[in-house]
């Protein structure tokens, strides 16, 4: 008995899909930007109001006044 002749292919890369192929679906949109995302135009210095005006460090007791209040 012999075996017919079969043409094996080898596997394509599935990490490269091919771009003709009509079941891939359509390319996605480019990512937008998000609203509050950073510009780059802005200082790396942290803002006036970020920094607390404290300059002993905070216990667990004044942390328990600075909350109450």
């Amino acid at each position: 008995m012999s075996q017919p002749d079969i043409d094996i292919k080898p596997n394509r890369d599935r990490r490269t899909p091919n771009p003709d192929d009509p079941l891939l679906p359509a390319a996605a949109p480019p990512a937008k930007p998000a609203k509050n995302a950073p510009s780059g135009t802005e200082s790396p210095e942290p803002r006036p109001e970020d920094i607390e005006e404290s300059e002993e460090p905070e216990t667990p007791e004044s942390a328990l006044e600075r909350i109450a209040a």
